[in-house]
């Protein structure tokens, strides 16, 4: 195994894209049944490992399920639905085992290495231990060999993991969201046993996005954003090789999740990627909830 392949081995193929319009900066819309097909192809000859997709993400996982064969070759995760009542009831429960058994057909699989609760604080509400058992025995019963939780703050994960043991968390980190790091928490969470995998890699887009294409409610990040593209021209990088190489460098990240959704962007990405940059990542971080999280951005 070259030393390529094994550092390509960190990275996932995030798969919203494939089942629906995803991302504020989204250029390419839904790729076609054939193009997920080479997509998945051409990124198992490259040597990334996983691929992570979830219930709600449109047709994402019948997409995926008609290149079941392709799918051998990866680590597949998925995750629950959102359960949105005030308590978690019996009628959940059962949800969540009828969803994740309709994931499993879908993508024509017999088991699947993750299932994360896709709103983690569903296990934080009123009888929230009754999806954590569930998860825990469709584990026992071989069907999944990770469950955890995908989350938006690493003061979330922490709860939950005195409450539950979870085998790895997903959660937001790349070059302007340096707020896992700063905290401690990502840290704290390593330090548990727990495994992490980083998503929003380039914030849906934003951090590819041309400085001054930018509406006005990301004028904020201007500035920030413009410096980055600059400093990763200086170092004769790509702007997503430069966001990527960030999160390469924080060894508490077990995985890193790449939304993908066309070919050209999979081969820009991934073939003739750099094993080493020479980039100083300090001055790039952003404080403004407003710009680190998707959910409260409006047209």
């Amino acid at each position: 195994m070259t030393v390529s392949s094994q550092l390509l081995e960190r990275f996932g193929l995030g798969t919203a894209q494939f089942g629906m319009h995803y991302g504020r900066f989204n250029r390419h819309g839904m790729p076609s049944q054939g193009d997920v097909r080479e997509i998945l192809e051409k990124a198992a000859q490259l040597g990334i490992s996983c691929i992570d997709t979830a219930h709600a993400y449109g047709e994402s996982e019948a997409v995926l399920g008609r290149c079941s064969a392709t799918l051998k070759q990866y680590s597949i995760i998925t995750k629950t639905p959102q359960f949105l009542g005030a308590e978690i009831r019996d009628e959940d429960v059962r949800f969540l085992r009828e969803a994740f058994e309709r994931s499993l057909c879908l993508m024509k699989q017999t088991s699947v290495h993750g299932l994360l609760i896709h709103h983690a604080p569903n296990l934080l509400q009123k009888n929230g231990e009754f999806l954590y058992r569930e998860m825990v025995r469709i584990k026992e019963e071989g069907l999944v060999s990770r469950i955890g939780v995908s989350a938006y703050s690493g003061d979330i994960v922490e709860q939950i993991i005195e409450r539950f043991p979870l085998d790895f968390v997903q959660l937001p980190i790349n070059v302007l969201d340096r707020r896992l790091t700063e905290s401690g928490s990502l840290y704290r969470i390593y330090e548990s046993g727990t495994k992490i995998h980083a998503r929003s890699v380039f914030l849906q887009g934003l951090i590819l996005a041309s400085p001054d294409s930018l509406v006005k409610r990301f004028h904020p990040v201007r500035d920030k954003l413009k410096a980055f593209h600059e400093a990763a021209k200086l170092a004769g990088v790509s702007v997503a090789h430069a966001a990527i190489h960030y999160l390469v460098g924080i060894p508490e990240i077990e995985k890193i999740i790449v939304g993908i959704d066309s070919m050209s962007q999979l081969e820009n990405i991934f073939s003739g990627f750099p094993e080493k940059i020479e980039m100083n990542f300090d001055k790039f971080n952003v404080d403004n909830v407003d710009i680190l999280n998707p959910t409260f951005w409006t047209n």
